[in-house]
């Protein structure tokens, strides 16, 4: 993109070189920023001080005002700018914003020519300020639209959730951790407060499954180390003994309404838990 160039007076040489153009085309001189607005969507303060060189242009931009009168960018751009250009942007390659089913995502598009009536492209971009939008063509909105030949997203990889199970019963802890481990979590057990604690200065967890109850000690201090963790992950509060009265409902009452974490009874139903899992961690990532 040309706004990468080192030389100060690249954006005032091109817009001299536009100005012209747009002159040899028989545009009058107060008609310069409507018309450079009309071809590239721009608003009109953005299009005046591209006319007056204080805001760079892209090839891009270039190549549609040019196209619009039939003649070639290249008469636009001083042979070293398009040079150092077409290397940062081949083939009009260009960074944009895809838009689908109201979601954004970052991308590198393929935009050509201005749309014509009897094209009828998969998608369309739309220059918005300095930055390409692209958009399947029916739900692109009003504005001057370009084709887009080609798009490419670089989809970040997405590892398994890491889920660390704390309770004093190992058969427990074995079985949540196996189950787990079986339906995409990685998940790891621990029996004591102390060795989980110690493992979560340097550890980093999606979720943490902890018994309420270990060894008669709560687990209000654990919880609170866990939600200080930065991100927090999402924490579920285990227990099996509000029916013998050795756990208070009321003071687990005030941690879950504090720190919004879920509940959980002994037995667990592990398929329960692990929709539970997936459809929170779901909505963190949206």
């Amino acid at each position: 993109m040309l706004e990468n160039q080192d030389g100060p007076d690249d954006a005032g040489s091109i817009a001299q070189r536009v100005r012209q153009l747009l002159e040899s085309q028989g545009v009058a001189k107060r008609q310069y920023a409507t018309e450079i607005q009309r071809i590239l969507g721009l608003s009109y303060s953005q299009a005046l001080r591209k006319i007056k060189g204080e805001n760079p242009w892209t090839i891009l931009q270039l190549r549609a005002v040019a196209a619009e009168y039939g003649e070639s960018a290249a008469q636009l751009v001083a042979d070293d700018a398009s040079q150092g250009s077409e290397a940062e942007s081949p083939d009009g390659v260009a960074r944009a914003s895809l838009t689908i089913g109201g979601r954004d995502y970052e991308c590198q598009a393929e935009i050509g020519s201005r749309l014509s009536a009897n094209r009828s492209p998969e998608f369309v971009a739309i220059m918005s300020g300095d930055r390409w939008h692209v958009f399947p063509r029916d739900a692109a909105p009003a504005g001057e639209k370009f084709e887009v030949y080609r798009i490419s997203i670089q989809v970040r990889e997405i590892s398994d959730p890491a889920v660390a199970v704390v309770d004093d019963d190992p058969a427990i802890t074995e079985q949540i951790c196996s189950y787990l481990n079986r339906t995409g979590f990685i998940a790891k057990g621990y029996t004591s407060y102390r060795s989980f604690l110690a493992e979560l200065k340097s550890a980093s967890f999606d979720a943490v499954i902890i018994d309420w109850l270990l060894d008669g000690i709560t687990a209000r201090y654990p919880i609170e180390e866990i939600i200080s963790a930065a991100p927090a992950p999402l924490v579920y509060l285990l227990t099996g003994k509000i029916a013998t009265g050795e756990a208070s409902e009321v003071e687990m009452a005030e941690i879950i309404q504090k720190y919004d974490i879920s509940a959980l009874e002994k037995p667990l139903r592990l398929p329960w838990l692990v929709a539970d899992l997936n459809r929170r961690l779901n909505q963190r990532r949206d």
